[in-house]
């Protein structure tokens, strides 16, 4: 009789721990609105928000600044090497200046100056011709102060990183993977999302492409890729060599054309490095002989969406 108060209070016990309501499950809500990942914000004020906004469908046209002639608006990393600190073909002879974008100093440069005065009474107020559609007349004032917040915020190249007169830094035009030997890049999650690699390649080959306004690719020197599988920490990184390719393959960059990539690495089993579904993050270590300093590639305070393009994953 001693036991039957202890099985009663086990009994009410049990009874009342299966009255309690589980937890939401957040897989029950079926309308909730999927994140679209295609879509990635951009600063309006980064070299890549004026690129899309401005450079590319304002400047880029037809027999302009589509390579024609300076400065060439094709690509990100062409816009901002014959922008920066670039000497200068028409000055304003009224108050002569250096350079196409001096960083910090939106009144000297020439850039703003084109797309406020008509430089001499006869060059005119760029830009000269605007296709049908574009939206510049309308959002004119605004673009322009994208322009001049981006030169004093230090005309910051894609990485984030302020130019110097004395040497550019090295621009990265593309990063991809594929299988050794004539076999195409892998394809990205999304745009330009992670590179997706198939589980079971015994053997991949990671690419880089760059450039350098300054310094002949063949003298700058890969110090490391570095792999990790955080993306901002790289302590415990998985560490490898690139070499420089003499005949380097071309391939689509980041911009959307193809770029010749110039380093490889090559990566054996990473079906023991990573784990299947697994996200792992890159960082390239470059020394340009006209810097003191190394260029990394992503830098620690490149946005999240450039992170994300130079990330690869296990499917």
């Amino acid at each position: 009789m001693k036991a039957l108060p202890y099985t009663l209070f086990i009994l009410i016990a049990l009874m009342m721990l299966s009255c309690e309501t589980d937890p939401p499950n957040p897989f029950d809500v079926y309308n909730q609105i999927p994140v679209d990942t295609n879509q990635i914000d951009v600063s309006a004020t980064s070299i890549e928000g004026l690129y899309k906004n401005i450079f590319k469908p304002t400047c880029a046209n037809s027999g302009c600044h589509d390579g024609s002639f300076e400065p060439d608006f094709r690509t990100i990393e062409s816009s901002y090497n014959t922008l920066v600190y670039h000497p200068l073909i028409k000055n304003d002879v009224d108050d002569p200046i250096d350079y196409r974008v001096k960083a910090g100093d939106h009144q000297n440069s020439i850039l703003y100056r084109r797309l406020t005065k008509d430089l001499g009474g006869n060059s005119g107020i760029m830009p000269l011709l605007i296709d049908p559609g574009n939206d510049w007349e309308e959002k004119k004032d605004e673009y322009i102060k994208n322009i001049s917040d981006w030169i004093d915020g230090g005309a910051k190249d894609i990485m984030g990183q302020t130019a110097t007169i004395v040497d550019r830094a090295p621009q990265m035009t593309g990063f991809a993977a594929k299988k050794p030997g004539s076999n195409p890049i892998y394809p990205r999650d999304f745009g330009n999302g992670s590179i997706i690699i198939p589980f079971g390649e015994p053997t991949i080959e990671i690419y880089l492409g760059v450039s350098d306004l300054e310094s002949p690719i063949s003298n700058l020197s890969v110090i490391s890729l570095e792999i990790s599988k955080s993306r901002d920490h790289f302590a415990n990184a998985q560490v490898y060599s690139m070499t420089y390719l003499s005949n380097p393959p071309s391939e689509i960059g980041y911009s959307g054309q193809n770029v010749d990539y110039q380093f490889r690495a090559t990566v054996d089993d990473p079906d023991n490095i990573w784990d299947l579904g697994e996200t792992a993050f890159a960082r390239i270590l470059i020394q340009d002989p006209l810097q003191n300093d190394v260029t990394m590639i992503p830098g620690r305070f490149s946005a999240d969406h450039l992170k994300i393009y130079f990330s690869i994953q296990l499917q």
